[in-house]
């Protein structure tokens, strides 16, 4: 406690005043940036230190190619995209350290007009113009925030006309720092692959450490469902010609949460099983559905902030992988380990960085994607015509939401086994529902779960089609299933 107390003293001491003075950076923060195509990087401060009356703020590291032009030469703890350090000055200048040891230098205390030399170049340098300070909304807050003008000039003074950031702002916030800014570790280049990153314009997505606007997305906000939830999704496995194709269903029955520890789920799984021999005939057709549970647990390269690397047996020799992240249609995580290009990075032969050895899983793939609400991982990994391996969401309904188009179970369910199907009606129900069975159900014994996984309601059914009392139940959401008979399907049911 005493040292968590004197490093608070440190900072207050330090730092008093830059709160004030429109700081872009702030040490007890920890925070996401978006860039202009929706990837999302971390940025937090994991050390200081007092130089003079100067402090300097130390960021956590990323991936970085530090190679020459596209050589692959990757530090696996290599700058942010503040750069190695961020140096802040009493009288309001903050200084940014680029790739090449250049200076960017941001004057958050300069007035309105203002113009100062932000970079220097040796074809040209970059200048910075003050504008107005107006009072903004920042994620819901007023706030006065100050904007610098980028315009790069020639030795003459004469704009330099094809410089990609003229006009372009950044943006400081009185209380939040930078609302907009570059990546100034790449300032003033413009190049970007899946581990470099470019000197495009950033925007604050949200500052985790005080629940702000957007937040990283973690392992439980991935395997986040409700009772009633359903998933489909279509899985596959084919090499020349032998392999599987699966279709899924996921229907959430209850839900209990340990803690901080873990979150355990019951629901019901419909499988449909394509099974393909190579002989280029119509592949055998198997069905099961069970109910069964699901355990969660964090897992750890989905807790770290997007873009620090993770490892793979650090306790041998490590292999790094980034993960990122994207907001777009959905919130997502990106895991490049097996991804290509992007893979995992192994120790070159020199030992002096690293570089991609044997690609990973998917020889022309994407990343492994992990949905917000949604599950995952998701991949498509298709090397050749001849070789598929893919997990693809087709469909979901959450919270009376609908996405895609839903995998049709009754269809394929014809093709295995169209002796066992039913049907319920209807739907919502009130005080009777009907169900129509195949010949070859009958007779067999129907449940009503209700959304805890508990039977409420059972009776055997001896005619293709019945009428049962479900005047009893209370309303609310419940699932229907035969556990007994050929067809575990379940069907969800309202009742009103």
């Amino acid at each position: 406690m005493r040292l968590i107390l004197l490093f608070t003293l440190i900072l207050g001491l330090s730092i008093p005043a830059y709160s004030q003075n429109y700081q872009t950076v702030n040490s007890s923060e920890v925070k996401l940036f978006e860039s202009q195509n929706n990837a999302i990087r971390g940025y937090r401060i994991d050390s200081l230190k007092v130089l003079g009356s100067d402090t300097l703020l130390f960021p956590s590291r990323t991936i970085q190619n530090v190679g020459e032009e596209w050589d692959e030469c990757f530090d696996v703890q290599g700058a942010s995209m503040f750069g190695d350090y961020v140096q802040i000055m009493p009288n309001g200048t903050n200084l940014f350290f680029n790739k090449d040891a250049d200076t960017i230098r941001i004057n958050t205390m300069a007035q309105q007009g203002e113009t100062w030399k932000v970079w220097k170049g040796e074809d040209f340098d970059v200048y910075g113009e003050m504008g107005e300070t107006v009072l903004s909304n920042v994620f819901g807050i007023a706030d006065s925030v100050k904007s610098i003008k980028l315009n790069a000039y020639d030795s003459e003074m004469n704009l330099v006309q094809d410089f990609q950031f003229n006009d372009y702002l950044i943006s400081i916030s009185k209380n939040y720092g930078f609302l907009t800014a570059f990546n100034f570790y790449a300032f003033p280049d413009f190049y970007e692959d899946y581990f470099t990153f470019s000197a495009m314009q950033y925007s604050l997505y949200g500052i985790e450490s005080q629940d702000i606007g957007g937040s990283n997305l973690t392992t439980f906000d991935i395997f986040d469902f409700q009772p009633g939830d359903i998933i489909h999704y279509e899985q596959s496995q084919i090499s020349e010609g032998y392999g599987f194709k699966r279709e899924v269903q996921d229907v959430y029955l209850s839900r209990e949460e340990y803690a901080t520890d873990s979150i355990v789920y019951g629901m019901n799984v419909t499988v449909i099983t394509y099974n393909y021999d190579g002989t280029g005939d119509e592949p055998d057709i198997s069905f099961e559905s069970n109910q069964t549970s699901k355990t969660v647990i964090p897992l750890s390269y989905l807790e770290k902030l997007p873009g620090l690397p993770c490892a793979n047996n650090a306790n041998i020799e490590p292999e790094y992988y980034s993960v990122l992240m994207t907001d777009s249609e959905f919130i997502e995580k990106q895991s490049l380990q097996n991804a290509n290009p992007g893979g995992t990075l192994f120790i070159n032969d020199n030992q002096d960085c690293y570089a991609h050895g044997v690609d990973g899983l998917c020889g022309t793939g994407q990343p492994d994607i992990y949905l917000e609400g949604l599950g995952g991982p998701y991949y498509n990994c298709n090397i050749s015509p001849a070789y598929i391996r893919s997990k693809t969401l087709k469909y979901f309904l959450k919270d009376s939401v609908e996405w895609g188009v839903p995998l049709d179970f009754s269809l394929s369910l014809t093709n295995a086994q169209s002796q066992f199907d039913y049907t319920i009606f209807p739907n919502p129900a009130s005080d009777k529902l009907t169900i129509k069975l195949y010949q070859a159900m009958v007779p067999s014994t129907v449940e009503i779960v209700d959304l805890s996984g508990r039977a409420v309601f059972s009776k055997t059914i001896d005619a293709t089609a019945s009428e049962i009392d479900i005047s009893k139940l209370q309303s609310g959401l419940y699932f229907v299933w035969f556990p007994l008979s050929g067809n575990k399907s379940v069907r969800k049911l309202v009742i009103r």
